[in-house]
């Protein structure tokens, strides 16, 4: 197919990478909101386009890869004609995309990005919305080329999704980053967590959460929680956390009382 990627950020730079990698014709890539396009992008030798004024007409799909806020002052052609405009947000509704064609719709990669950074596209999940027939066939289509993964999703359920992809995701990395502070401060190796990080994550695959949830809080021990608080007295805003995120489990697992 025939795809213009509106956008210059993350999402942007692996979606161009992507559609090159499955031999789509990337026609152009899109940026409305400066003049320029980074480097990065350089390795897809395609069209950079900078006014809404020169978008090609001749694709099909229209990827639309910006920021939410952007979303809604976003300035386009009219597609009078069969061509499909996609963003790609999590929280956003497809009814944004409503004035510029008929063929409209979502096509949501949960997934964090990094420009340079490779990533398995085709195991991440593909959140679909269309605003017709026509666009759920093409779309479809086109994301199966993508990744092996495609759910159809109406838009309060996509923004719950995107609310606990924050959870899991930045949330869980800012916890990496305080813990990469703090044990850089004290002369310690953040890198012999990894294989801690990869086994929390690797056993969801095999049971709950709930399940598998180990640590001094979902056992009640008092004695290593305050052991622990004393070490990181020293940096309050981690000490916060590990307070309330410990007090939640102890609420989670011992509301009624149980030791176990």
């Amino acid at each position: 197919m025939k795809v213009v990627i509106i956008g210059s950020g993350n999402v942007a730079w692996h979606l161009a990478k992507i559609v090159k990698e499955k031999s789509h014709q990337l026609l152009q890539i899109v940026n409305l909101h400066s003049g320029k396009i980074s480097a990065q992008f350089d390795r897809f030798n395609t069209p950079y386009v900078f006014t809404y004024r020169n978008i090609s007409h001749e694709a099909d799909i229209y990827l639309i890869a910006i920021k939410d806020s952007e979303l809604a002052n976003l300035q386009l052609p009219i597609f009078r004609e069969k061509q499909i405009l996609l963003h790609t947000s999590g929280n956003t509704s497809i009814e944004v995309l409503k004035k510029f064609s008929n063929n409209y719709g979502c096509c949501y990669p949960l997934q964090t990005f990094t420009k340079g950074i490779d990533t398995d596209f085709s195991n991440i999940p593909l959140i679909l919305e269309s605003s017709n027939v026509y666009t759920k066939n093409i779309s479809e289509q086109f994301a199966t080329t993508l990744s092996n993964h495609q759910q159809y999703l109406s838009i309060e359920k996509r923004q719950i999704l995107h609310a606990n992809a924050v959870i899991v995701n930045n949330f869980n990395n800012h916890l990496f980053s305080l813990s990469q502070d703090f044990l850089k401060e004290k002369n310690i190796d953040f890198s012999l967590l990894i294989p801690l990080i990869r086994e929390t994550v690797n056993k969801l695959e095999q049971d709950t959460a709930y399940n598998n949830q180990t640590g001094p809080a979902r056992r009640n021990d008092a004695n290593t929680l305050a052991y622990h608080k004393e070490l990181l007295k020293e940096n309050i805003n981690l000490l916060n956390i590990y307070e309330q995120l410990s007090d939640s489990i102890i609420q989670y697992y011992h509301k009624d009382g149980d030791k176990n």
